[in-house]
């Protein structure tokens, strides 16, 4: 099966930091195996969506929903598969409030 580097961009995600409640952003990528491009975004989307500190975010109905979007997915070869494949890693980065 075919082998996908995918990136996807998160938004309005609230984390306590210092005691404060502080909007972050962040850009994930994951490497997984899939049938197509699009089923490789689903897998993603679903890794990402099931990682523990996205748990740890605060959400009220009052504020801006978080949102994850499929930024890009691109077929990659087996080698470069097998050396970014346990890359789990979430970047996050403050977002401007105003």
């Amino acid at each position: 099966m075919p082998k996908f580097k995918v990136v996807l961009r998160g938004e309005n995600f609230f984390f306590s930091q210092d005691g404060e409640l502080r909007k972050f952003g962040f850009c994930a990528r994951r490497f997984v195996t899939a049938k197509n491009p699009e089923e490789a975004g689903k897998v993603a989307l679903i890794l990402v969506r099931q990682s523990p500190i996205l748990k740890e975010a605060r959400f009220e109905e009052s504020w801006t929903r978080p949102v994850i979007r499929l930024e890009a997915v691109k077929k990659i070869n087996p080698i470069a598969f097998l050396l970014q494949k346990s890359h789990r890693k979430i970047d996050f980065y403050p977002e401007d409030e105003g």
